[in-house]
């Protein structure tokens, strides 16, 4: 029989899936495997071949790959940089290289020799060099009673602090500092970055995605979710841009796929980066995913989705443009209605519920728990009750900043108000690049809904007052709204791509006036942004104490 045991940390993590020896589970930082009795439940091998902070261990055949920080997780699997991944993993990047000409995406990907290969445009790989706790570095001074919003800033400015010092001590590296624990545990994660990663396989779509999402985030699998990768640097082995003269990386580490398998009570490990735990969040945030957030994004991916299926009929080119955002809410939403029928089907919220009252009675039992935890749970449930009251507002605050019309203009708001010219041109060159992917008719459907539900909150809340939305009453009001936009946008900066380029040289009075509407829109949207952002912060502020008491206090519970 097989026991399931989730181990998560927010940049790297190991995860024991299952084995026979006991039902636990959970997700442990690297650095704290050496404190688990793996053996006993079946681990062969020393443990310092899985992260060896004095050596070489197989954390160096584990990287990071995709765009930027949201990539997923590849492993090395020959000498000469070949990195296994995932079939989604590889999407943006053989998307991104096929036409209706050339429909890798449709047809696959094969490279027969290494010259065949081509670049996955915007990735990077990034390889784990070393971890070192600076807990102590980043509470240093983080007093109790700071209030919410300067304690979340202190915080936050540490981490980024340590970060940038020692990616100024180190050539070539990319570091950054990552809450294991709040409050209680902060680790400093150095990387060695790739730039130079190219397209060796990609299965078919057909293979790497067969049946759709029918059978992803469950077991077992029928699709083929899979492709390889590769990595290359300078040939002095230093990280470099594409370059033909670069060469195969070479991994201190790569695994070798076993040809045995696995049977029935297997003890079984991953090490990737699955992202994040919420296994120590209280009732409270479970009833508002389960309740609020996870319905409501199901059901506005599940929208877009269909929006840009429909616009794509019969356009090849459409659909290549589309896939991407497709792939990645198709993914999402398969997610959350996972979730929310495992948070019904075992009951969790109500399970939290009692275990949070058993932990109650436990602090209540002892007169100096109960001056020091007393409170903790009734003060975690009134900032999430607070929350609950603006989640919808910041929400659509979320799916307003992904608008990518919006986009261009915040982009150029900022770019055309800049001084320095090298800003600017950079400017351009982001411009130029969301212009190249926006559809316009599709985001003008879902800048429409945003505003018809930013007009549907509270007067308190509603931060855009720049388009006419009908009331409530009145049926189609998407499509008035959009038929506004459309006829604001017409023959404007935002429609033409050289007249959006041109528009980063103009005056901010000039701009107002050429902007229209749309940048009204991305007015109200950064001034509801800042206010959104002290919100979050102080919410965080409150939590990153709160929580750090409640962990302290679950911790002389388990022990007792």
């Amino acid at each position: 029989m097989r026991k399931s045991l989730l181990i998560p940390f927010p940049i790297i993590a190991l995860v024991v899936l299952c084995f026979t020896i006991s039902a636990d589970e959970g997700m442990y930082p690297l650095t704290e495997l050496g404190k688990l009795n793996l053996k006993a439940k079946g681990l062969k091998i020393d443990v310092k071949e899985i992260y060896n902070p004095d050596g070489t261990s197989l954390v160096q055949a584990i990287c990071q790959v995709g765009m930027g920080n949201s990539g997923g997780t590849g492993e090395f699997v020959s000498a000469d940089g070949l990195i296994l991944t995932n079939h989604h993993i590889a999407f943006p990047a053989v998307t991104a290289a096929s036409t209706p000409e050339k429909d890798y995406l449709k047809n696959g990907f094969t490279a027969f020799t290494r010259e065949e290969e081509i670049l996955a445009r915007d990735y990077t790989c990034r390889i784990i060099e070393s971890m070192r706790d600076v807990t102590g570095e980043v509470m240093a001074g983080i007093l109790q009673d700071m209030p919410p919003v300067e304690r979340a800033e202190s915080i936050r400015e540490k981490m980024n602090a340590i970060a940038r010092e020692e990616e100024k001590r180190r050539e070539g590296v990319s570091c950054e500092v990552s809450e294991m624990f709040p409050a209680r545990s902060y680790v400093l994660f150095t990387y060695r970055v790739i730039r130079d990663v190219r397209l060796v396989y990609v299965p078919p779509l057909g293979v790497g995605n067969f049946g759709g999402e029918t059978d992803n985030w469950v077991w077992p699998r029928h699709t083929a979710d899979f492709s390889f990768l590769r990595a290359y640097v300078a040939p002095d082995g230093s990280p470099a841009p594409y370059a033909k003269e670069n060469v195969p990386f070479k991994s201190k580490r790569f695994i070798r796929v076993s040809r045995k398998g696995v049977r029935e009570g297997d003890f079984v490990m991953i090490l990737g980066y699955p992202g994040r735990t919420y296994r120590h969040k209280t009732s409270h945030f479970l009833r508002i995913q389960e309740e609020f957030q996870l319905p409501i994004l199901s059901r506005r991916y599940d929208w877009m989705i269909s929006v840009m299926e429909r616009a794509g009929e019969g356009d090849r080119a459409r659909q290549l443009k589309f896939a991407d955002d497709i792939k990645s809410y198709a993914n999402a939403t398969k997610n959350y209605k996972g979730k929310m029928q495992g948070l019904k089907r075992l009951r969790l919220v109500a399970e939290r519920e009692k275990e949070e009252r058993d932990l109650q009675a436990f602090i209540d039992a002892d007169p100096g728990r109960k001056a020091k935890y007393g409170t903790v749970l009734d003060n975690i449930g009134g900032v999430y009750e607070r929350y609950r009251h603006t989640l919808m507002q910041e929400l659509v605050h979320t799916f307003l900043g992904r608008n990518r019309l919006l986009t261009m203009a915040v982009v150029l708001l900022r770019a055309a108000g800049d001084t320095d010219r090298l800003a600017r041109e950079h400017g351009k060159q982001q411009l130029a690049r969301i212009f190249d992917e926006t559809d316009i008719p599709v985001e003008t459907s879902f800048l429409a809904r945003s505003l018809v539900e930013i007009a549907d909150l509270s007067p308190d809340q509603r931060f855009v007052t720049t388009v006419d939305v009908p009331a409530s009453s009145v049926r189609n009001r998407e499509e008035q709204v959009a038929e506004q936009i459309t006829a604001d946008l017409a023959g404007g900066i935002f429609t033409e791509r050289e007249k959006l380029l041109s528009a980063v040289n103009l005056s901010r009075e000039n701009l107002k006036t050429a902007g229209g509407t749309l940048l009204r829109i991305a007015e109200d949207y950064l001034r509801a942004g800042e206010e959104i952002r002290k919100r979050r912060l102080a919410r965080e502020g409150e939590l990153n104490r709160l929580e750090s008491a409640l962990l302290e206090v679950k911790m002389l519970w388990k022990k007792q």
